[in-house]
């Protein structure tokens, strides 16, 4: 779960016949890995035509396209041209990425590495965190990169302009310890935060 943009998984060196489970709540992921590996070139061509100037970006942040052929395009540009790639939503569901100012050509080539983890794995498939995690075992190994907790704060704006909130985070610690008590591995990600350490003590 919370696959994001694949970063842990692709450096993780997971070995051949090993079985992958990718998984996310954002639903424009699981559109544009499916596009990546079905039409690499064409979604090359799609961000490419889009137009990177500020102006441009902060127009084109404005409304993700219908089409999913745009969709995925709408996605990779946000990423690319937006800084440090981070995707931002506020509660309204409205984009709030800020332009990286960029204007180099988008590039996927040399991402075979890529479409070797999607392949095997079947893509990313859209999923609420909590059914991935409740069906770990015995032999499982489950990474987990939620949104990080930041001191002081209750609640967090999500991918979508969703929210993952304080409950939802001791919900997600409570899941992932049933899950190591099945007999799973568990890797989380956080802030080093005073809630945090908290949250995670029994670990």
């Amino acid at each position: 779960p919370f696959a994001g943009a694949l970063g842990a998984t692709l450096t993780a060196g997971i070995p051949e016949g090993v079985e992958i489970r990718l998984s996310d709540a954002f639903p424009l992921l699981e559109i544009t890995y499916d596009r990546f590996l079905q039409d690499p070139q064409g979604l090359e061509a799609d961000v490419n035509s889009l137009p990177s100037s500020r102006e441009d970006f902060m127009r084109i942040r404005e409304r993700v396209p219908a089409e999913t052929r745009w969709a995925a395009a709408w996605l990779l540009y946000i990423n690319k041209r937006g800084f440090s790639g981070l995707l931002r939503f506020n509660r309204q569901g409205k984009c709030t990425s800020t332009w990286n100012q960029s204007t180099r050509p988008i590039r996927l080539e040399g991402l075979g590495h890529v479409t070797d983890l999607l392949q095997r794995s079947g893509g990313v498939q859209t999923s609420d965190w909590r059914g991935p995690v409740s069906e770990c075992g015995p032999g499982d190994l489950l990474f987990i990169d939620p949104p990080y907790i930041v001191p002081g704060r209750k609640e967090w704006a999500g991918y979508g302009g969703g929210s993952f909130t304080w409950d939802d985070h001791e919900e997600l610690e409570r899941e992932c310890w049933a899950a190591a008590e099945r007999g799973a591995r568990v890797i989380t990600c956080n802030s080093w935060c005073p809630e945090a350490l908290q949250l995670w003590d029994r670990w």
